[in-house]
C-alpha cells in the first residue's frame, strides 16, 4: 500500500509488526508516531520492531513512551570484536545503547535480543549470555538454516569436540540442546566455510583469526589460507 493509506488506517491498528532494513531510519516513521498520539490510538498501540541496536534516536523514544506497549528485539548475535565482524558497526556504541533501550520505561518498553545461533557464534554462546545476565537482558535463540554452511552444526570434528566440551555441563539448557544436536551431526570437511570467510575477510580487510581464534583455526583457516 501507499503511504498515504497506511496512514489512513494507521489510527486503526491495536498491534504493527515494523519491518526493516533498519525500522529507525524510515523517514515516515516519526510522521506515523505523530499520526498515532494525535489521534489518541498511540494509548491503544502496540509496536513491534527489529534493530541492530546501532542507532538511539531520542526524539523518535520520547515519542515512543505515549504507547501502550513497544516491544523492541535487538539483533545482537555476539558481544565485542566478534560482533563487529558478524554484523558490522562499531561494539561501543551498541553497548551503550543497549544500555539506553534498557534505560526507557519498563511498563512500555519490552526489550530483549534476538540472537541468530550459526557456527560463526556458537563457540562464543556462554559469553553472550553472561553479558545478557549482567544487563538484565533476556535473550531468545534464533536457529540459522540459511546459508547452510552457517548452520551451528555445520562444523568440522575438531570445533564439533570444542562445542560438546565447553557446553555438555553447562547450566543454561539451550546449550545443552546445541550439544543435543551436534553429537548426533556428522562433521563436515570445513573448506566452503573457509573459502566463504576468506572472500568476507578480503572485502572488510579483516582476519577471522584475530576474532573468531578457536572457530577459525579447528574449521581450517590459516594465516596462510589467504
Amino acid at each position: 500500500p501507499k503511504y498515504e493509506e497506511i496512514v489512513s488506517i494507521w489510527p486503526e491498528l491495536e498491534f504493527v509488526d515494523i519491518y526493516g532494513g533498519e525500522p529507525l531510519m524510515i523517514k515516515q516513521f516519526k510522521q506515523l508516531l505523530e499520526v498515532s498520539i494525535k489521534s489518541g490510538a498511540s494509548k491503544k498501540q502496540r509496536l513491534h520492531f527489529n534493530t541492530n541496536g546501532s542507532l538511539f534516536p531520542v526524539d523518535l523514544i520520547k515519542l515512543m513512551h505515549q504507547f501502550q506497549e513497544i516491544i523492541i528485539s535487538l539483533s545482537i548475535d555476539d558481544i565485542k570484536e566478534r560482533f563487529e565482524i558478524i554484523r558490522g558497526g562499531i561494539w561501543k556504541e551498541i553497548d551503550r545503547n543497549v544500555d539506553q533501550f534498557l534505560s526507557c520505561d519498563p511498563n512500555i518498553f519490552k526489550v530483549s535480543a534476538l540472537v541468530t545461533v550459526s557456527n560463526l557464534n556458537v563457540l562464543y554462546l556462554d559469553e553472550l549470555i553472561s553479558w545478557g545476565k549482567h544487563k538484565n537482558l533476556p535473550l531468545t535463540f534464533n536457529i540459522l538454516v540459511s546459508p547452510s554452511y552457517l548452520a551451528y552444526n555445520h562444523v568440522t570434528q575438531p570445533v564439533k569436540e570444542l562445542i560438546i566440551k565447553k557446553y555438555q555441563n553447562h547450566p543454561d539448557s539451550r546449550l545443552k540442546s546445541i550439544v543435543d544436536t551436534v553429537v548426533k551431526t556428522q562433521p563436515i570437511d570445513g573448506t566452503k566455510w573457509v573459502e566463504q570467510m576468506v572472500q568476507l575477510d578480503l572485502r572488510r580487510d579483516q582476519n577471522m583469526l584475530s576474532s573468531h581464534y578457536d572457530l577459525a583455526l579447528g574449521m581450517g583457516y590459516t594465516n596462510n589460507t589467504k
